[in-house]
């Protein structure tokens, strides 16, 4: 039941930030800015070829690898947390990262001319601060990657994420020896 909740609310999620495209690309013009609050914040229509601040230009493949990696290992992680509601914003993180990652890999993979060649659509642009343009997608990925960080660092221990990565039992037999011999050595 965990896992077809967290599908349900990624396909939302998703489908949310590819109906923010959707209405921008029906109806604003590339490159005209359209005040929404003055100019402080507005709508800013463009197409980003590259990662983040359009870094990396045309490199679609390698984004979609990236990604593809990404999710297996988010997907991983989520798959291992404990169904303790201590792991719960963990697990709303992880899945807001998901939802980022495949709404931007859709425009990557359909939003072009060619299939995966296509250009992120980025709307949302704070002109006060000259701020680049993003979207609903980058907003997951930021925040939900900040929250990861915060979590990870502030409120987890390394003991709480034990079950992700166990050790093998030859490790831990090896480091058994080491440890009794060390000991011989103090002893004798």
């Amino acid at each position: 039941m965990k896992y077809l909740k967290a599908m349900i609310a990624v396909l939302v999620l998703v489908g949310a930030d590819q109906f923010t495209k959707w209405l921008v690309l029906n109806n604003l013009e590339l490159h005209t800015y359209h005040p929404i609050l003055g100019n402080l914040f507005g709508l800013y229509y463009l197409e980003n070829r590259g990662s983040a601040w359009g870094m990396f230009q045309n490199r679609q493949i390698f984004f979609l690898i990236i990604t593809v990696i990404i999710l297996v290992l988010a997907g991983y992680i989520y798959y291992k947390l404990a169904q303790n509601a201590v792991y719960k914003p963990l697990n709303i993180s992880i899945l807001f990262l998901c939802a980022g990652a495949i709404g931007n890999m859709i425009d990557r993979i359909f939003h072009g001319s060619t299939l995966f060649q296509g250009a992120v659509v980025d709307f949302l642009y704070i002109k006060c601060i000259d701020f680049p343009v993003f979207n609903v997608a980058d907003m997951y990925v930021t925040l939900s990657g900040v929250a990861i960080i915060i979590l990870v660092f502030w409120k987890y221990r390394d003991v709480d994420f034990h079950f992700l990565f166990p050790k093998n039992n030859a490790e831990s037999k090896v480091e058994v020896s080491e440890s009794d011999s060390e000991k011989d050595e103090n002893n004798g």
